[in-house]
């Protein structure tokens, strides 16, 4: 008997973005999805996930180097002109 692994959605380049997305939060427990609100992002090792440290994501510049940097335009919210 020839046992068959296939690789999971995911994991599958050829399909769609979102149906990859789906499929992967589908696999994650809730522990693993709260894990990963964090800006230090544990790994998530039965899915292949690595540990990841977006702070540096650019949004706020480069602020732990000594010097920073900022950028003059408003991203996120609250959306621009709504706050006096």
């Amino acid at each position: 008997m020839t046992t068959v692994s296939k690789t999971p959605t995911y994991l599958d380049p050829n399909q769609p973005t979102p149906v990859r997305v789906a499929d992967l939060i589908a696999q994650m427990t809730v522990e693993e999805k709260i894990s990963q609100l964090r800006h230090d992002a544990a790994a998530i090792p039965r899915l292949g996930i690595p540990a990841y440290n977006y702070w540096s994501e650019g949004l706020h510049g480069v602020a732990r180097n000594g010097r920073a940097t900022v950028f003059p335009k408003q991203s996120g919210w609250p959306p621009p002109g709504t706050l006096r």
